[in-house]
């Protein structure tokens, strides 16, 4: 398996290249520090229900997005994993590709 999405959120409202989701934490958003710098790491999982064109069955493929908030504000007490979130920002692509 190889692919990640990663959402660094922004306040910049002059950027046209912005995405908006709705999903699901995974787990409890992390606070981390770097350099001086404070900010909030948390996962969010996006399912998308499809019709398989072959089969006619309903399939569902979840997505993984590693999202980044520069800052707090607090947030990190409030992105506890289950709650249902949704997050606009600048989208940065990573790939990796795993051991086996």
């Amino acid at each position: 398996m190889s692919g990640s999405w990663s959402c660094f959120l922004t306040s910049k409202k002059d950027k046209m290249e912005r995405y908006a989701f709705i999903g699901v934490l995974g787990a409890d958003a992390q606070l981390r520090g770097e350099n001086g710098k404070q900010f909030v790491t948390f996962d969010v999982a996006v399912t998308n229900k499809f019709k398989d064109k072959q089969t006619g069955q309903v399939q569902e493929r979840t997505k993984w997005i590693a999202c980044i908030r520069n800052g707090t504000s607090g947030v990190d007490q409030y992105l506890v994993k289950g709650q249902q979130v949704y997050v606009e920002g600048d989208v940065t692509a990573k790939t990796w590709q795993d051991r086996d």
